[in-house]
Order: structure tokens, then C-alpha cells, then sequence
């Protein structure tokens, strides 16, 4: 397994239900100061929640959700490197994939749910950069 089927089955598993969860989010959301969000999923559909509620997102996540060059990526478990670079890399390359399967079903909800225009295929960076959330 790696980081395409990694997409593939989450992609396959959130297509079913994503809306619902979004829409269920939203009214969890109400009255809320900050949203808490885990998990490739989770953070793409909460930070879309957070743009448009505007509210502040923090990530609570089981692995890293930015790249470091500390260890690779958990998605490249048999790829062992001590060099960073390669390391970083491994979590750009997950990265890219997990959203490459994910986009289609999280602008859906976007557009469908939130009332938001769709991402491009570079994520949610620009967001992210603009609002300043930290992880």
C-alpha cells in the first residue's frame, strides 16, 4: 500500500457520506470558538468549514500533516531514509497523491454543502497561507 491506494480507498470510502458529514459538521459547529480537525479527510472538509464560517482551525493530527525531513512520510512506510531531503520529499509526494483522489469528493461538498467554489489542484495552501493556520 502507499499513498495512491491510501487515496483511492478514503476517496472511495468519503464519496458515499462526505456531504452528510459536512452538513452534520456545520451545525456541530454552531455556537463554536474554533474547529478541531484530524486526518487527510478531516482536515480538507474542516478547513473548508473554517472558510466558510470563518472560524479558526487547528489540526490534531496522528502524523504529520505538513512535510518534514525528520522521517518520511507514514504513507512511505518501507521507504527507511536518514536524508532529509528524500524525507521531505516523501511527504510532498503523499501529499500530492492523498489530494489527487480527494479533490473531486471534497469540492463536491464544497460546492454542494458550503457553498464555496472548488480548490485547485493545489489545495488548500492558498487558504492556509492566508488565514495564517498554524499546525
Amino acid at each position: 500500500t502507499g499513498p495512491c491506494a491510501v487515496g483511492r480507498a478514503v476517496a472511495a470510502d468519503a464519496r458515499g457520506h462526505l456531504a452528510a458529514a459536512c452538513r452534520d459538521a456545520a451545525a456541530a459547529a454552531a455556537g463554536a470558538y474554533l474547529l478541531v480537525v484530524n486526518g487527510p479527510l478531516g482536515l480538507f472538509a474542516g478547513l473548508s468549514l473554517a472558510e466558510a464560517t470563518g472560524l479558526p482551525v487547528a489540526a490534531a493530527a496522528f502524523f504529520p500533516q505538513v512535510p518534514t525531513a525528520a522521517f518520511p512520510s507514514p504513507l512511505f512506510a518501507c521507504w527507511p531514509s536518514s536524508v532529509g531531503w528524500a524525507n521531505h520529499l516523501s511527504h510532498l509526494a503523499a501529499g500530492a497523491a492523498l489530494w489527487y483522489h480527494l479533490r473531486p469528493v471534497v469540492n463536491q461538498a464544497r460546492r454542494d454543502v458550503m457553498s464555496l467554489p472548488p480548490w485547485s489542484m493545489a489545495g488548500p495552501a492558498e487558504f492556509v497561507r492566508r488565514r495564517w493556520v498554524r499546525f
